[in-house]
């Protein structure tokens, strides 16, 4: 017993001088926590824990790296305010989609819309080559929302491309993330030309804030609210009627960004390009039914014959993964291509620990050599959804992502012939691979699935009090 009495004692003599305050700080987390926050069971016990576990300190980490509260409320408050923007009646869907565009509408997402035209861009680069080919012709409007400034010589082209239309009086407004120290060498010049841009979040919480939550991973570019252009390392350019809703979501996003009283477009802009029914999706807190997740559910519940996805890790989270389980029971062909490195070194880990059960389940699951953040997934040649949302429960309810979901045999093709040629070069991982993994790299799992643990947000079945 000594083993366990003496760490206990030592523990409460050091509380004893403090005791008030100690428990005036636990009595408050705890408040916190049952009565207003939404975490699931496990997440609940992980930060009490640490609440008394860590005298003090375990409060000001949860404050810092646990709460959700101040989240939950701007996000629906942005929410509430983004209605105005997003108002519209969706068109026909065809029948074999529309009970996932259905669940998608009734839980959040923007409305369906035909006539359009879709085309995949599957890499990176053909899509920064068309954008600024559209960007060119631009008349009237340039709307771009992303993650940061690019670089490079692909900054330089940015730069001078948008420094010229905005002389020619093409209204540009521009959305970052993030500003980031040695990345902002361009702004000076896009401000200089008359360009407005304004980072989502304030610019303090743009250049230092180090919570790894919260994030504006949302890709858009609209021009002239006829073309427009999203995804995350594969993109959808899309023009038509779809266009002017993406267009909305920017204006959307900059009137909570920038503090503006902005205008919302009285009627589309753009008329029919083609015969693709397209759906825009966001995920984040301004979309707190999680309409994207429902999406993800309904769409590899839906698949019979093949489910294709890629994304940039796995995080293993029971309500994400339980839908492709059931899809790999049911029959369906389901192959996952993950890359080999991801942005953080506890992704890959995690990544390895969350691929397991899919694997023994009887899905494919392939790690590709090359470095790529791609979030695509089709199902059975018919739905091809393309953005910039992580399929798992706490990027989608903490991140602020924008996917499209393009009902389109002809699209849905095109990314499933792209799939298959980049499995060329990647390697299946076997369940006997796994059993016979090392010691350290045991240890390295355990480890890592604790840094995931930390940023668990609510589930999305949780019932608020």
């Amino acid at each position: 017993m000594t083993y366990l009495t003496v760490p206990f004692f030592t523990y409460v003599f050091s509380i004893l001088p403090v005791w008030p305050l100690w428990l005036a700080t636990n009595l408050a987390a705890m408040y916190l926590l049952l009565f207003r926050e939404r975490f699931d069971p496990r997440t609940f016990v992980f930060w009490v824990a640490i609440v008394f576990v860590l005298p003090f300190l375990g409060f000001l980490l949860y404050l810092g790296w646990g709460s959700t509260i101040a989240l939950r409320r701007d996000g629906a408050r942005k929410e509430s305010e983004d209605r105005r923007f997003m108002q519209g009646e969706s068109d026909d869907v065809p029948e074999p989609c529309r009970r996932m565009a259905s669940a998608m509408s009734s839980s959040g997402a923007d409305i369906c819309t035909g006539g359009n035209g879709a085309t995949l861009l599957w890499r990176a680069d053909d899509a920064f080559q068309s954008m600024m080919r559209d960007v060119s012709g631009a008349v009237r409007s340039v709307h771009m929302e992303l993650v940061r400034l690019p670089d490079g010589d692909h900054g330089r082209r940015f730069v001078d491309v948008l420094c010229r239309k905005a002389a020619e009086g093409v209204e540009i407004r521009i959305i970052t993330d993030r500003l980031g120290f040695g990345r902002t060498c361009g702004l000076h010049r896009l401000k200089a030309a008359g360009i407005r841009h304004s980072t989502f979040h304030s610019p303090i919480h743009a250049a230092f804030s180090l919570k790894p939550v919260n994030r504006c991973l949302r890709e858009i570019c609209a021009i002239d609210g006829r073309i427009s252009y999203c995804g995350m390392g594969a993109y959808a350019r899309i023009e038509g009627p779809a266009s002017d809703r993406l267009d909305r979501r920017f204006l959307a996003d900059w009137a909570h960004a920038s503090g503006e009283k902005v205008s919302v477009p009285e009627s589309a802009r753009a008329g029919s390009a083609g015969d693709c029914a397209v759906q825009a999706v966001q995920s984040g807190p301004d979309s707190q039914g999680m309409p994207m997740l429902n999406g993800f559910s309904e769409m590899i519940a839906g698949a019979r014959k093949t489910l294709y996805m890629a994304f940039p890790y796995l995080v293993p989270e029971d309500e994400a993964y339980s839908a492709i389980k059931q899809a790999v029971i049911a029959g369906t062909d389901v192959r996952i291509l993950i890359p080999m490195e991801c942005s953080h070194w506890y992704q890959r880990w995690n990544t390895l620990s969350a691929a397991n059960p899919l694997i023994e389940a009887g899905a494919h699951v392939y790690f590709s050599r090359k470095a790529t953040v791609r979030s695509v997934a089709v199902a059975d040649g018919r739905i091809c959804v393309i953005g910039s949302g992580f399929y798992n429960t706490r990027s989608m309810w903490a991140d602020y992502g924008e996917n499209v979901a393009v009902y389109s045999e002809e699209l849905s093709a095109q990314a499933e012939e792209c799939f298959m040629e980049d499995l060329d070069g990647a390697v299946e991982c076997e369940p006997d691979e796994y059993r016979r993994r090392s010691f350290m790299d045991k240890l390295r799992i355990c480890i890592s699935r604790l840094f995931m643990f930390l940023n668990r947000c609510g589930s999305s079945f949780s019932i608020p009090l």
